[in-house]
């Protein structure tokens, strides 16, 4: 083997050597535990973020800001098209 190769192997198998450590019955149960208490959390944050883009869009402020948007690109394109 070579150089690069032996390195590439030792990479592999101190990873493999991680994934054992990290991954035991006992860890994998504390992570699962962790993410189903953090989910009722994100469902709230989701649901408020839900609750915010429909207002917006029911108020009308996403149609003026797509209009204020297209004015802009219209007015660069003019102010480029006068310098040249």
């Amino acid at each position: 083997r070579n150089d690069v190769q032996r390195a590439e192997y030792k990479r592999a198998t101190d990873f493999y050597e991680n994934c054992n450590v990290n991954n035991t019955e006992k860890e994998l149960q504390t992570k699962i535990a962790t993410l189903q208490a953090e989910l009722p959390q994100k469902k709230e944050a989701l649901e408020r973020t839900r609750l915010r883009l429909e207002r917006s869009e029911k108020s009308g402020l996403q149609h003026f800001d797509e209009g204020l948007m297209k004015m802009h690109q219209a007015l660069m394109e003019n102010l480029g098209q006068s310098r040249l």
